[in-house]
C-alpha cells in the first residue's frame, strides 16, 4: 500500500538508511507501516475521487424497481456468468465429463428457477463454479495446483 510521509524521518532498509520528506508517497509492507501510522509518521495516500465521465457498460432499459428491470438485470449478470466460464474455457481448455455437462443442465434449470425469483443468484453462479470444477477436474484430475492456478476451484 502507498502512504504519504506526514514529517521528515529516517528509515533503516536492507539498503541502507533512508531519509523521507514531508508529502513524499512511499509502498510499504504492513508491518513497517502500521509502527509508522500508530506513530503519526505517515498516513494512507489520499487519492482524490473524481466522477467518471465514462459511458456506463450497461443500462437497463425497463424503469427501476420493476419485475421487468429486475429481470433483465439479472438475464445479463447470469449472462455474463457464462460468457466468463466460457472465456476460462477457451483459454484453459476443458473436457466434457459426465459431472460436466450433468452441472450443465443444472445450470439451464437454475437460470428459469432464478429469472422466476424461487432461486437467488447465489445458487446459479455456484453451479457455474461447479461446471468449471468438474470440466477442468477431467483435464487436470491429479494436479488441483493448476486448477486453482486456472480458476477451475
Amino acid at each position: 500500500m502507498k502512504y504519504e510521509v506526514l514529517g521528515d524521518i529516517r528509515l533503516r532498509t536492507t539498503m541502507g538508511e533512508q531519509e523521507l520528506h514531508a508529502g513524499q508517497i512511499i509502498q510499504l509492507s504492513e508491518d513497517i507501516a502500521h509502527q509508522l501510522l500508530k506513530d503519526g509518521k505517515i498516513r494512507p495516500q489520499q487519492i482524490p475521487y473524481e466522477l467518471s465521465t465514462a459511458e456506463p457498460i450497461w443500462v437497463n432499459p425497463y424503469p427501476q424497481g420493476t419485475p421487468q428491470a429486475r429481470r433483465h438485470t439479472l438475464e445479463f449478470t447470469m449472462d455474463q456468468m457464462l460468457v466468463q466460464a466460457a472465456r476460462d474455457f477457451q483459454e484453459c481448455g476443458y473436457k466434457n465429463a459426465p459431472e460436466a455437462r450433468a452441472a450443465e443442465a443444472e445450470l439451464g434449470n437454475l437460470y428459469y428457477l432464478v429469472l422466476d425469483g424461487v432461486r437467488p443468484i447465489t445458487d446459479f453462479q455456484k453451479a457455474v463454479d461447479r461446471r468449471k470444477y468438474h470440466a477442468g477436474q477431467s483435464l487436470h484430475p491429479k494436479d488441483p495446483q493448476k486448477q486453482r492456478k486456472r480458476g477451475m476451484i
